[in-house]
Formats: C-alpha cells, sequence, structure tokens
C-alpha cells in the first residue's frame, strides 16, 4: 500500500486544491488496491481505457489524501452518497470534498465547509447554441451574449454552475434551480435562486485557471476563503 502523504492538516482556515495530471506514470496497481469492492466492480462497466484510468486515478487519490488528511488507512474509509450521487464520508461528517475530471486533469478540492468544484478543458469543441438553449435560461444567455470572448465566457459560466449545484449537492436535475452570471466580475455571480435553496445560506463563488486551457470554479457555503494549490 502507498505510504500516507507526509505532512498534511485538515485545512480549517482556507481550502486545499489539488491537480492531478492524468498522463503522470501513477502506479494504476497501487491506486486499484486501495478502492473498495464496489468501487471494483463498477469498474466492469469501463470499457474504454482512459475513462477506467480516470475512475481508479480519481478514486485512488482521494482516498490516499484523505487517509493522510486524517490519519486513517485509504482502504478502509467509507462512503456514502445523497440521492443525486454526492459522496461523504460516513464516519468523518465534517470532512467536505468534491472532485472534477475533464479530459487528462483531475481537481479534488477539500475546505472546511460545504463545497463544490469543477473544471473543463476549454479547448474541446462545443456547439454553444443548442447547449444554452437546452441547460441555460433566457437571462443567462442575455449575459452570455453580452460578453466579449464567447469561448471563455461560456466555460466560466458552465464552471460557476457546475460547481454551485455540487456544492449543493443536488447534481444535474437542478440546473434550472438557479440563474448564474457570464460576466468575469464576481461581485454578483448568481442571478436568480430558487427558494428551495437555504434562503440564510451564503454562496462564495472563486473562479480559478489550473492552466490556460483549463478554467474551473470553487463554491463554499457560508465562508470566503483563500485556495491553496497543490500538484500530487
Amino acid at each position: 500500500m502507498p505510504r500516507p502523504l507526509p505532512d498534511l492538516k485538515y485545512p480549517d482556515q482556507h481550502c486545499d486544491l489539488w491537480s492531478v495530471s492524468l498522463n503522470e506514470p501513477y502506479s494504476e496497481a497501487e491506486l486499484f488496491e486501495l478502492l473498495s469492492r464496489d468501487e471494483k466492480r463498477r469498474l466492469d462497466r469501463f470499457s474504454n481505457k482512459t475513462a477506467r484510468r480516470g475512475f481508479v486515478c480519481s478514486r485512488g487519490v482521494l482516498r490516499r489524501l484523505i487517509g493522510s488528511y486524517l490519519g486513517q488507512n485509504p482502504k478502509k474509509l467509507e462512503f456514502a452518497f445523497n440521492d443525486h450521487g454526492k459522496p461523504r464520508l460516513k464516519d468523518f461528517p465534517n470532512c467536505f470534498f468534491n472532485i472534477s475530471h475533464s479530459r487528462d486533469r483531475l481537481v479534488l478540492l477539500f475546505a472546511p465547509c460545504c463545497c463544490g468544484i469543477d473544471i473543463e478543458c476549454s479547448t474541446r469543441k462545443v456547439d454553444f447554441q443548442p447547449i444554452l438553449r437546452r441547460f441555460f435560461a433566457e437571462e443567462e444567455i442575455a449575459s452570455w451574449q453580452l460578453q466579449p470572448e464567447p469561448v471563455t465566457a461560456f466555460f466560466r459560466g458552465w464552471t460557476r454552475k457546475e460547481a454551485f449545484l455540487k456544492a449543493t449537492g443536488v447534481g444535474i436535475r437542478g440546473l434550472n434551480k438557479v440563474r448564474i452570471s457570464f460576466a468575469p466580475e464576481l461581485a454578483e455571480p448568481v442571478i436568480w435562486l430558487d427558494q428551495s435553496f437555504g434562503l440564510n445560506d451564503r454562496w462564495f463563488f472563486e473562479d480559478f485557471f489550473i492552466e490556460p486551457s483549463y478554467p474551473g470554479c470553487i463554491v463554499l457555503q457560508n465562508k470566503q476563503l483563500p485556495i491553496h494549490f497543490h500538484s500530487f
């Protein structure tokens, strides 16, 4: 089993954002051994080697990091999932984390509060118009149309919306319950929010770039915290 990562203290006044390149020669066999029986069974669904490697790395790295943060055996960590698939640790309710994966890049976020993260590869070809019509309200589309760089603006808005839905745990089914701004300014990233969300909650957004072609966003509940970047 891989040794625990040294000198990791779970963040209490900041967020830790870990970047993982799936092109690096990690030992997939070592990471595979950290997975639970259920996670190993899920691998049978993957016929694509790239998708399989992405799943093994994401779950294996997650277990290694959490094990090091909490001083636990990564193989024995037990996860539970809400109705929309958001994971949590059964025995450590105050361990908040989230994962996002795009192409050959994986990011993992750890925070002292409810959080969400999303990254996208902005070099992939996207037909914006049908996606905007299907997943965004007229008010959001109008915000996108005002931006001078449509490609950059699209991924900025998409990562904001996806990170918010992951932070709240409602998943993709909640796309019509929040409307976001595509503008670069973050003063008011949320244009409108459904009343089903906690009205007393505040949601803080932070845009970031892992690389120029990998924009992303993190969302934190009721806390605005600095981000510490790490490479795995």
